[in-house]
């Protein structure tokens, strides 16, 4: 669920964009899955994402993402089985925190001892030809699990640098965007809006490190996203229908959206 959890927030586009774009992504993760490689085409509110190579736990190589809406639902195509199915990202996600919200006194939640601090912000290199600003954000807090009345502390701190250029629309944001994901779980979407606030412009490159502490063990997960070949122009709307034969089938979280509606 947590890698499920990180995809969709790696893929979500929180707002409408405007204008046209093609870009190359990449998310590496050094641990685990989670990353993603892909080609970005925006016109308007509309958006492709062609993904090269999935993660392996939500998408798959050669699958391809189309949003009408500026992100909020996303079609998924299967272009091998020539097949497609609907996914809401964010109410996926704000059900996600409605079902541990409503698990009561079997399993509780809550993340203490919040604290966000950011770097004054400096010149940074230049990328893809592109002069950038550096942001870095230093973040922890504590999340705390008691199910069935056994509970367990994990410490999480995590350092985001991004280099970002206002040379580039900031409106062709597609992923690696967390301004104005909702979770469902009050404590934590304060703390993401908190965390999001001050990066300005269109990221370029962004690593995050996090580290993991739980009483004597901890672990480090370093994820590296770069963006390439950017290139403004008009995309078609034929980029953005439904090929033609397709067969609508059910989601592969259908089973996990259902017990959220329960």
């Amino acid at each position: 669920m947590k890698k499920v959890a990180f995809v969709l927030a790696v893929i979500l586009v929180a707002l409408p964009v405007f204008g046209g774009a093609i870009y190359d992504f990449k998310t590496v993760v050094d641990k685990g899955a989670g990353g993603l490689v892909g080609k970005a085409s925006i016109e308007g509110s509309k958006v492709r994402l062609d993904i090269t190579d999935g993660d392996d736990v939500l998408l798959r190589d050669g699958n391809v993402m189309i949003s009408t809406d500026g992100g909020k639902t996303f079609t998924i195509l299967d272009q091998k089985k020539k097949t497609y199915y609907e996914l809401d990202l964010q109410q996926l996600l704000s059900s996600l925190g409605s079902v541990m919200n409503s698990m009561g006194g079997m399993f509780k939640m809550s993340f203490q001892n919040h604290n966000v601090k950011a770097s004054a912000p400096t010149a940074g290199e230049t990328i893809e030809g592109y002069p950038t600003t550096k942001y870095v954000v230093d973040s922890s807090y504590d999340l705390a699990i008691e199910v069935f009345g056994r509970k367990n502390v994990t410490s999480v701190t995590s350092k985001t640098e991004t280099w970002s250029t206002d040379k580039v629309s900031s409106e062709f944001v597609t992923f690696v965007q967390q301004k104005g994901l909702k979770t469902g779980l009050e404590e934590l979407d304060r703390f993401i809006e908190k965390e999001a606030k001050g990066v300005k412009g269109f990221p370029l490159r962004q690593i995050v490190t996090t580290t993991n502490t739980q009483g004597k063990k901890a672990e480090t997960t370093r994820t590296t996203m770069t963006v390439t070949s950017i290139k403004e122009t008009n995309v078609p709307d034929s980029s953005f229908a439904i090929p033609a034969g397709y067969k609508e089938v059910d989601s592969p979280l259908a089973g996990i959206e259902s017990m959220m509606k329960q």
